[in-house]
């Protein structure tokens, strides 16, 4: 009769902690795969917030005209002053971003897109309004 031999099973490795991800992905919440999705997530998320801003402010017309006293001509530069700097510097935004860095000129875009949305909420006058409506769009941008 043949023997039988036993052969008991491998010992299983220690299970680990962390779920088994590996520790450079663990860590990394943008690595080298998801790294275009994020790309697409703050491009989306710039233009919805343009986009938005747009919309508020036509909506907002007649309430800037009653509480500012702001003529016609006024609120047509409110709404085209913006779109009239915003698009004569999207390259210049481009090639600063270039020179300088991508993060760099994105962290000076939020910092003095943020300031004067807050001039334009506090603004007193159309013509202040107007200003800071165009400082926000000459925000750099990469």
């Amino acid at each position: 009769m043949p023997s039988i031999k036993y052969n008991p099973p491998a010992p299983r490795p220690a299970r680990r902690r962390d779920g088994g991800v590996p520790h450079a992905r663990r860590h990394r919440l943008v690595n080298a795969d998801n790294r275009k999705w994020w790309t697409l997530a703050a491009v989306a998320s710039g233009l919805f917030m343009i986009m938005l801003d747009n919309t508020v402010v036509n909506v907002a017309l007649p309430t800037i005209q009653r509480r500012l006293g702001a003529r016609l001509p006024e609120l047509e530069w409110i709404v085209s002053g913006y779109a009239m700097t915003f698009a004569a510097l999207m390259l210049t935004g481009g090639k600063l971003a270039d020179v300088l860095g991508r993060w760099r000129v994105f962290v000076a875009g939020l910092v003095v897109f943020s300031a004067s949305s807050l001039a334009c909420a506090l603004a007193p006058t159309a013509g202040f309004l107007i200003g800071a409506r165009i400082v926000r769009a000459a925000a750099p941008r990469s």
